[in-house]
């Protein structure tokens, strides 16, 4: 029994070897290429026991090639042979790198159908790009028989540099008018009010700064996209609520935050009074498609929309007595939608991340409730008297 077992293994792979070199699958008119062979543009094709040199024409990837060998099929007939290269499509990424880093030398990661894949870029050469050989997709066919000859596509690799220093070249004072001026001392005041109503928590977020920089946020970009700066973020600001995160076409503004209300009942023993307490869950941040092509578009969207969590859960308390809701100190002026949103923009400055809605406006646009000049001095003031409170 084991004798038959063995002999009929061993007829199968007597058929197998046969396909594999003679048949090529639909008699001898298919042909596979291997990478080589598109390299050199040509093959050295057996028929019959004969080896024919074959020049071959413009090769791409998953797209059948006919040509025309003259007399040497059956008969005297011409032979038309399939030509197909078995590699997957080519992939076209951006990658985000700091300006000095191309002079000196770069080892950069970028994540590829979900593999990390390491990349060295020479300090004597300033590169545009770089194409990375079989790190791509897949093949779509994939085949049994050849497995030697089905290839990952290659990917093209676009460097896209930026200054770490944003201070670098760029002034941030500008001449306001009066009206703008006394805006912005309503601004101050409020921004001066937030780091007094939660000095310890921004205290504790402001030490992991360095954590935020542009070059972090630009390397959690690279290897994860927009979740990675959505991480990235999430833990500087020290959020622990579940918030999803999706990508819409289908909105106008930037991003958006939205979220469920939760009102609590809770009475006293020693009272007849009804106390009602509200408090957010289920929060999703949603993203404009748009601007996903940009690490700095998406580190001041999201900056903005995480930012707005904050705010729910250490600055805006409502308690509900006979007299109804009312907030607590400085939020009291937050009558409006517009006030709110003009708020979380100041608070996204004082938390250490008004960078990035700066960097914003490097690559023209502008996100944003407040005045573009009021913007620049707000971050010269959070990057300046705030970092030095928390640094001294």
């Amino acid at each position: 029994m084991k004798k038959l077992i063995y002999q009929a293994i061993k007829y199968l792979k007597n058929i197998v070897a046969a396909i594999k070199n003679d048949i090529y699958f639909l008699y001898n008119k298919t042909y596979l290429l291997s990478e080589e062979e598109v390299d050199k543009k040509e093959i050295n094709y057996t028929y019959k026991g004969k080896v024919y040199k074959v020049k071959l024409p413009l090769i791409e990837p998953q797209k059948e090639v006919k040509i025309r060998l003259k007399k040497i099929g059956p008969e005297g007939k011409d032979l038309i042979l399939k030509l197909f290269y078995n590699k997957g499509a080519k992939q076209y990424v951006e990658h985000w790198v700091e300006k000095t880093a191309l002079n000196k030398g770069y080892m950069g990661k970028i994540n590829i159908e979900n593999r990390v894949t390491d990349f060295i870029i020479d300090n004597s050469n300033l590169y545009s790009g770089i194409v990375l050989r079989n790190k791509g997709k897949l093949p779509f066919l994939l085949t049994i028989l050849f497995r030697d000859r089905q290839y990952r596509g290659d990917v093209v690799v676009k460097l896209i540099s930026y200054n770490s220093d944003i201070l670098s070249g760029h002034s941030f004072f500008y001449n306001l008018t009066d009206q703008c001026l006394k805006e912005e001392n309503k601004i101050f005041e409020k921004a001066s009010a937030i780091l007094r109503k939660k000095y310890d928590y921004i205290n504790k977020v402001w030490q992991g700064q360095k954590n935020v920089h542009a070059v972090k946020v630009a390397e959690a970009y690279n290897h994860n996209g927009i979740l990675g700066v959505f991480n990235l973020l999430k833990e500087y600001l020290r959020i622990n609520d579940c918030v999803k995160l999706s990508v819409s076409n289908l909105i106008n503004e930037p991003g958006r935050c939205s979220c469920k209300m939760i009102t609590t009942t809770s009475r006293s023993n020693y009272s007849y009074i009804e106390s009602k307490t509200q408090y957010f869950e289920d929060y999703e941040i949603i993203i404009n498609q748009k601007y996903i092509n940009n690490p700095f578009f998406v580190a001041s969207i999201l900056a903005h929309e995480l930012c707005h969590i904050v705010y729910n859960k250490y600055f805006y308390t409502a308690e509900k007595f006979s007299g109804g809701f009312y907030r607590n100190s400085v939020w009291d002026s937050d009558a409006s939608t517009c006030d709110m949103e003009q708020t979380v923009d100041i608070l996204t400055f004082v938390l250490g991340l008004g960078e990035y809605r700066i960097r914003a406006k490097f690559y023209g646009v502008f996100f944003g409730y407040l005045q573009e000049p009021i913007f620049h001095n707000l971050f010269y003031f959070a990057n300046h008297n705030v970092k030095e409170i928390f640094n001294n």
